[in-house]
């Protein structure tokens, strides 16, 4: 949607591009499984989506989701397993800090977006 006589791309432009291939990424392509299943990709993404910080912790999934520390610490696994997020050292002398690796989730986190479609 730009006026097709410019003569450069504007930045605005690339940066409305960039949120529109990221919100609908396909997920399901690169990390193909069952869709609708507790370990589904897209409910990973969205977890770390709704949290909205490029660095967790475990309790941030508790506090997020309401959920014990065992469960939280499920979901992080599984988000590992996926290469959405990795460990980046301890918080606290105690906690494990994990950084959100993937550029897609990384891109939506920076601009708020909170949820992402299948």
């Amino acid at each position: 949607n730009t006026n097709n006589r410019m003569e450069m791309i504007e930045s605005e432009v690339i940066e409305a591009s960039l949120k529109v291939y990221c919100k609908s990424f396909e997920f399901y392509a690169v990390f193909p499984g069952k869709r609708g299943t507790k370990d589904d990709v897209m409910t990973s993404v969205n977890r770390l989506l709704k949290i909205g910080k490029a660095q967790i912790t475990t309790k941030d999934f508790v506090a997020t989701f309401k959920v014990s520390t065992p469960s939280a610490t499920n979901y992080i696994k599984t988000q590992q397993e996926f290469g959405l997020i990795e460990r980046a050292g301890i918080v606290d002398g105690k906690a494990y800090l994990y950084e959100v690796t993937h550029p897609v989730i990384r891109h939506l986190i920076d601009n708020k977006i909170t949820a992402t479609a299948a």
